[in-house]
């Protein structure tokens, strides 16, 4: 659909459908390049092995982005001020609880008897991190970044629903991206493939 005389676009209007996320080692090698990250067919285990899916969302589990910024810096001068240090983070609500999963959090991987000794709740070592969004317009949005985690919540057990966990990750500085905190693709929708690739 065009933009219609309002200068409104209905097909400019993201809903999302589905999405992924997965985690490796932070590694330049595991660093997504930005001709792959621009192809709509990238398959992202075949070409960054070092990459682990986390598997499936609750319903109301995808990417809630958020964004803060510190106190400005301001001057005598009136008039002049310096934004302050902002921080991104993005909080994904994990369904699945196998040991991929378990490892992400905290960092560990259960021994020959299935068990580990927990201490903290969470590992604060920082992994790279891909996030992806497919949206109903046939749009896909890409991230690819440095990040730790920073908050679990995990859901109470209640009987016939889904037990997981809402995961926060900050995205941080990184000389993998130039100090940016990730790096951002927006795929326009396919014009020859009626449906996107899932993820």
């Amino acid at each position: 659909m065009a933009v219609d005389s309002q200068g409104n676009d209905l097909s400019a209007v993201g809903i999302p459908v589905t999405g992924a996320t997965a985690w490796a080692p932070v590694d330049d090698k595991n660093v997504v390049t930005p001709a792959d990250g621009n192809d709509p067919e990238l398959d992202l285990i075949e070409a960054y092995s070092a990459y682990s899916k986390l598997g499936l969302y609750k319903t109301d589990g995808g990417a809630a982005d958020t964004s803060e910024t510190g106190d400005a810096i301001t001057f005598f001068q009136d008039g002049y001020a310096l934004a302050g240090d902002s921080t991104l983070a993005v909080a994904i609500g994990l369904a699945q609880n196998d040991t991929n999963v378990l490892e992400f959090i905290t960092g560990q991987k259960l021994d020959a008897n299935n068990s580990m000794l927990v201490d903290e709740g969470f590992t604060s070592e920082p992994r790279l991190i891909w996030q992806e969004t497919m949206f109903k317009n046939r749009t896909i949005r890409r991230r690819n970044g440095v990040a730790r985690i920073t908050a679990v919540a995990p859901d109470k057990d209640e009987r016939g629903t889904v037990k997981g966990r809402v995961v926060t990750l900050q995205w941080v500085s990184s000389p993998l991206f130039g100090g940016a905190k990730y790096r951002e693709w927006m795929l326009p929708a396919p014009v020859d493939n009626p449906e996107p690739k899932e993820p």
